[in-house]
C-alpha cells in the first residue's frame, strides 16, 4: 500500500510495469495474480499453461530459437533535448521518471517545443526561462507532488491561466477529485494511449484559444438575458438607475431629473441611454417600482389605501388608482380582497 510513497530511486513508479506484465500473461493464455503474505511481503504468481513440444522441428531451428540476444539494460541518464522553434507552442513536462519524460517528449516533439523537468523544485526557475502553453505533470514525485505543484501554479496570477494535465498511476477517485479541485484541467491514469494524450493536449489548447478569441471580441462585452444581448456597461448603468429608484421609491421628489442628477448626467442623456438598452423610460421604471411597493403593502399590512398611496411615493390617489387598474385590472381594494380569499381557501 505504501509503494507509491517510498523514496528509493531503484524502483520504477511510472505505473506501466504491472499493466504490461498482466497483458503479456494474458497473451500467453496465462494468469498473473498478486496477494499480500502474512509476513508483510507481496507475492506475485505467474501461471502459464503447459504446451506440448511441436514435433518435426529441425535441430537447427531449435538451436536458433534458443538464442537469447544480449539486451542493453543500461538506465537512461540523460534528459531529452529538443530544438526550440518560436513558431510552435511550448509544452512543459514535469516527471521524476526520466523514461516518462522521454516517452511524452517523443509524442509531442514534432508539433511542440517540449521542455522536460525532472526536479519539480526547479519549476519556478524553468518558468522564468520558458513560457509554456500547456503543462503535463505527474502526481507522485519526491519533494513536491503534482497536486501541490498544480495548486501553486493556479494561485499565481501570472500562471493561473496555463492548462495543466495530471498523469498518474493512481486510479482512486479521491485522488482525481483532489487534482481537479487544485485546478487541473484533466486527470489521466496510466497506462494511457499516446494518441489519447496527444488529442487531450490539442483539445485543451484549442479550448484556451476559443476563450481567448471570445474575450478579445466585441461579443464578450454583452450578456444574454431573456433572449437578447445586453452590453455589460449598459447592464451596470441600469443597475445604478434601479438602485437610486429603490433607495428613494417613497420619496415624492423622485423624478427622472433626480435620477439624472445623481448620475451626473442630463435628463436627456438618461432617457437616451434607457432607450438604447431597450428598457422602459425612467418615468415608467419609477411607476413600476412604486406599484410593486404598493402591492406588497396591500398584501402584508392592514394599512388603508390612503396610507399606502403615501407610503409608496405616489403624489395623489387619482394617479395611483389609474396606474394600479392598468397594471392589475382591478382596484386596490378588490386586489386585496381577492388575495385574502385565496389565502383563506
Amino acid at each position: 500500500d505504501n509503494f507509491e510513497n517510498q523514496d528509493e530511486k531503484n524502483f520504477s513508479r511510472n505505473g506501466l510495469g504491472l499493466a504490461i506484465s498482466y497483458n503479456m500473461a494474458k497473451l500467453l493464455n496465462g494468469t498473473l495474480k498478486v496477494e499480500n503474505t502474512s509476513d508483510g511481503w507481496v507475492m506475485f504468481t505467474l501461471t502459464l499453461p503447459v504446451m506440448e513440444l511441436t514435433t518435426g522441428v529441425s535441430e537447427t531451428k531449435r538451436l536458433t530459437a534458443e538464442y537469447i540476444p544480449q539486451i542493453d539494460t543500461q538506465p537512461i541518464l540523460k534528459l531529452p533535448q529538443y530544438e526550440f522553434d518560436k513558431m510552435r507552442p511550448t509544452l512543459l513536462v514535469v516527471d521524476d521518471e526520466i523514461e516518462m519524460l522521454w516517452f511524452i517528449g517523443e509524442i509531442f516533439s514534432c508539433d511542440f517545443n517540449v521542455v522536460t523537468l525532472q526536479d519539480p523544485e526547479r519549476l519556478e526557475q524553468v518558468m522564468n526561462e520558458v513560457y509554456p502553453n500547456v503543462i503535463i505533470c505527474d502526481v507522485m514525485m519526491p519533494g513536491i507532488g503534482g497536486i501541490e505543484l498544480t495548486r501553486q501554479i493556479k494561485l499565481m496570477k501570472e500562471t493561473a491561466h496555463i492548462p495543466i494535465i495530471i498523469v498518474s498511476g493512481r486510479h482512486e477517485m479521491e485522488q482525481q477529485m483532489e487534482a481537479l479541485s487544485a485546478g487541473a484541467e484533466m486527470y489521466i491514469t496510466k497506462p494511457f494511449s499516446a494518441e489519447y494524450l496527444r488529442i487531450t493536449v490539442c483539445q485543451v489548447m484549442e479550448r484556451k484559444e476559443i476563450l481567448k478569441n471570445y474575450f478579445s471580441s466585441p461579443i464578450s462585452s454583452f450578456e444574454k438575458s431573456d433572449g437578447k444581448l445586453t452590453h455589460k456597461e449598459s447592464k451596470k448603468f441600469l443597475q445604478a438607475v434601479l438602485k437610486i429608484i429603490n433607495d428613494n421609491v417613497t420619496n415624492k421628489d423622485l423624478t427622472p431629473r433626480y435620477i439624472a442628477d445623481r448620475l451626473a448626467i442630463s435628463p436627456r442623456s438618461l432617457y437616451r441611454k434607457m432607450e438604447e438598452i431597450g428598457e422602459d423610460s425612467p418615468t415608467d421604471l419609477i411607476r413600476k417600482c412604486r406599484l410593486h411597493v404598493a402591492k406588497d403593502l396591500l398584501l402584508t399590512t392592514q394599512k388603508t389605501i390612503d396610507e399606502i398611496v403615501f407610503d409608496s411615493g405616489f403624489s395623489n390617489k387619482v394617479t395611483f388608482f389609474k396606474v394600479f387598474r392598468e397594471k392589475y385590472e382591478c382596484t386596490p381594494k378588490e386586489f386585496r380582497m381577492k388575495h385574502l380569499k385565496e389565502i383563506q381557501q
